[in-house]
């Protein structure tokens, strides 16, 4: 019964958000904005949690935000809803650890991260969340689980989610102005093997 009692308190201080209190937030990181409850498998995406977590920051920030991806010791998953990412990277260290770094690399869309989601532990199947802004916005940063412990215990890393604002697109030269610069690398080349 002590054991149900204390599984059932665990997990409603996470959908609370009353955790314990954050002892520092990570270098480049503010907050925790907020805390949420989270599958804790890196595989299991709650649509609805990420949803709600754009919403929240677009209302918040004012500005639209979108869901990049998520960064696990097993893989990176980028929004498939999202086309400009083709081409964008995400790499990290310690993943799966209590601390490491991050850094997003934009692809065909100019993208700065916002706001990075740490889920570290696990409760009944349940990750616990905490979403802290990028200070200043940057798209690398550090991360560590220090926020989430009871005293010395510090759970590891389970995933990071990544949310982004578009900034601008990757400049792609259209097919004239190439053509036309080429030309015009031949004729100067042209006219010195002449001279």
């Amino acid at each position: 019964m002590k054991k149900i009692f204390g599984a059932l308190f665990a997990l409603a201080l996470g959908v609370t958000g009353v955790c314990a209190s954050a002892s520092a937030s990570p270098i480049g990181l503010s907050g925790p904005w907020a805390s949420t409850v989270t599958p804790a498998n890196p595989a299991t995406f709650d649509p609805l949690h990420i949803g709600g977590t754009v919403l929240g920051l677009t209302l918040a920030l004012g500005e639209n935000v979108d869901y990049i991806g998520r960064l696990s010791s097993d893989a990176v998953v980028f929004n498939p809803l999202q086309s400009g990412l083709a081409g964008a990277s995400l790499s990290g260290t310690g993943l799966g650890g209590k601390t490491g770094s991050w850094t997003f690399v934009s692809g065909a869309d100019v993208y700065e991260i916002v706001a990075v989601e740490i889920d570290a532990g696990n409760v009944l199947g349940f990750g616990l969340g905490k979403i802290y802004l990028t200070n200043p916005i940057a798209n690398s940063g550090n991360w560590d689980t220090s926020d989430f412990g009871i005293g010395r215990f510090h759970p590891n890393l389970n995933y990071l989610d990544f949310y982004g604002v578009k900034v601008g697109s990757a400049d792609v030269p259209e097919p004239m102005t190439l053509l036309l610069v080429g030309g015009g690398l031949a004729m100067v080349i042209r006219r010195k093997k002449r001279a």
